[in-house]
């Protein structure tokens, strides 16, 4: 499988934190107390896999017709319940682009149909819905934002 280059005009600068929450501790307790949470409505829509088990997307408004997705993953344990999920959904839609949350396997409120759980490392399933968005929406950019699945110590 190769992979498509889509040029979006997105260009991403650097992080530079404000000058009171230069500690990534302080940030991260910020993050928690000071975000508002203006969430969206999702709409809810299940996805059958390829061996038998379903996972369910939520997908947010779409700000224009024909905006490019984002595919939104959650952390270790979370949903696209979690508050920080809600507030990704929320400025990626004030930024013009339509959210996708992929519950992984057993986090969308309900147990999944085989006896398999996510982990980490299996992006089968990410494809799988990203094939699926692809199919169904031919020449639509896609991308993804994924939150932390591990405990934060590696260094990039």
């Amino acid at each position: 499988m190769s992979a498509q280059v889509v040029q979006t005009g997105f260009a991403p600068s650097r992080f530079r934190p404000a000058w009171w929450l230069r500690n990534r501790h302080a940030q991260t307790l910020a993050g928690k107390y000071l975000r508002s949470s203006r969430g969206l409505p999702l709409e809810r829509r299940k996805v059958d896999t390829p061996d038998g088990d379903v996972l369910d997307l939520d997908f947010a408004p779409e700000p224009a017709l024909g905006t490019p997705l984002v595919v939104l993953l959650h952390g270790l344990e979370g949903s696209t319940q979690r508050e920080y999920m809600s507030l990704m959904f929320r400025e990626l839609f004030d930024s013009g682009l339509r959210g996708v949350g992929l519950n992984f396997r057993g986090c969308g409120g309900e147990p999944n149909r085989l006896p398999r759980a996510y982990h980490s490392g299996d992006t089968g399933d990410l494809a799988h819905v990203i094939a699926r968005l692809r199919h169904s929406r031919p020449g639509r950019a896609i991308g993804a934002v994924g939150f932390s699945l591990g405990d934060g110590s590696s260094k990039v």
